[in-house]
């Protein structure tokens, strides 16, 4: 998380790191690592909520009343 800057979309909620190690039976001898990120992703909708959805709620509205 050293190189993790924020982000005014985007949010990072969970992230997990797990170092599994395995060995093969082709390969007994040898082990081969492996390193599995969990991480979870949530977009801020309140940015395009007040850009897009809120004025095309308004210009309805106000089409519906001048109609």
């Amino acid at each position: 998380m050293n190189g993790y800057e924020n982000n005014t979309q985007w949010d990072m909620k969970l992230l997990n790191a797990e170092k599994i190690v395995k060995k093969y039976k082709c390969c007994p001898n040898d082990t081969f690592p492996r390193i599995d990120y969990t991480f979870l992703l949530t977009r801020h909708y309140s940015i395009h909520y007040r850009a897009y959805i809120a004025p095309a709620i308004g210009k309805q509205l106000l089409a519906k009343a001048n109609a």
